[in-house]
């Protein structure tokens, strides 16, 4: 038998794996969960938002033509999923 169970998954299924663990911890105790890469993408982007407001980032891409002014505030708000995609490729590259 596994000892430990390490899951990652989007937040619906958090809350269900959550709702689990909290009615029955001693059943639970070693269950793990994380939350999955598309929404821990969005939580960083939010983060490098607020970090980097006035900074001119965000005027840097849309001058470049890399992100359309309508997408600019999703992707630096992390609900633009496709053009955070975009930058990330961007700034590591670099």
């Amino acid at each position: 038998m596994q000892k430990k169970l390490q899951v990652r998954c989007d937040r619906h299924i958090q809350s269900i794996h959550f709702t689990l663990i909290w009615n029955n911890p001693d059943k639970y105790k070693n269950h793990f969960v994380l939350i999955g890469t598309f929404h821990l993408t969005g939580a960083y982007f939010k983060m490098v938002s607020k970090k980097m407001s006035g900074s001119g980032l965000s005027d840097i891409m849309l001058e470049a033509g890399l992100i359309g002014s309508g997408s600019i505030q999703g992707v630096f708000t992390g609900r633009h999923f496709e053009g955070q995609g975009i930058v990330i490729k961007l700034l590591l590259r670099h």
